[in-house]
């Protein structure tokens, strides 16, 4: 599968988990050297030695092995496990909705209808109709059993890293709108959000609080043009 542009970052966990070297003279130099080797990481799918001494090279002494704690030695490389266990729980997400989308979605609930079978008991004696009446019917049956358009694509799951409130939220409000949220418009929205530097979670929270029907990067980058914002932040996942 294609490798993903971005990955789940936990704020709080990062927080937590580097809180012993808030006493450190170069805390802020830890962790701009933690972030980067993970980005390195996520993006080659490991951290060679070479990587590693360029990007701790200006901490204090002491700092580079204080950093290295928080990774392992795999076949020579270093590696952070748990951000290797978040990219294979992303892989085994995507891969469920690729093959979701190849079967063509969520089976019905109604299975008479994707057959177009009568599931019904048979009457008894029924009447013979006339021609009308049967041309009648037929035209009625074909509409009943035609597939409804927005049914034939494969709806969205929630991302592992999505919160539950606040996609509950947004998929409430496209209900209303009568439009179903497909993987297609999960990843467009995905990729929109990634272009100014916002989480899933911040656009959908955004689309939530404005009635939107999808976001754009277009309109966050219009609304910093007139407030004098820069056009793009750096935000990590």
């Amino acid at each position: 599968m294609p490798k993903l542009p971005w990955f789940p970052f936990y704020p709080n966990d990062f927080i937590i988990g580097t809180i012993e070297w808030q006493a450190s003279g170069d805390y802020m130099e830890l962790l701009g050297a933690y972030i980067y080797l993970l980005c390195a990481q996520w993006d080659k799918g490991s951290v060679s030695e070479d990587a590693y001494f360029l990007a701790t090279r200006d901490l204090q002494p002491g700092g580079a092995d204080e950093l290295r704690t928080k990774f392992d030695t795999v076949d020579g490389k270093l590696m952070n496990l748990r951000l290797e266990a978040c990219r294979k729980k992303q892989e085994i997400f995507h891969e469920k909705q690729r093959e979701n989308g190849k079967l063509g979605g969520r089976p019905p609930n109604n299975p008479s209808l994707s057959s177009g079978l009568d599931l019904g008991k048979p009457k008894r004696n029924p009447k013979k109709p006339n021609q009308n009446q049967n041309q009648k019917e037929d035209k009625e049956e074909e509409v009943a059993c035609a597939p409804s358009p927005s049914k034939n694509k494969p709806l969205a799951e929630k991302p592992p890293e999505c919160d539950q409130q606040i996609w509950d939220d947004f998929i409430l409000q496209r209900k209303a709108k009568k439009a179903p949220f497909t993987i297609t418009a999960l990843n467009n929205t995905i990729r929109e959000a990634a272009k100014v530097g916002m989480s899933l979670d911040e656009a959908l929270t955004m689309c939530s609080s404005r009635g939107w029907q999808g976001f754009e990067s277009r309109y966050v980058l219009e609304a910093r043009a007139k407030s004098g914002q820069p056009k793009k932040r750096e935000f990590v996942h």
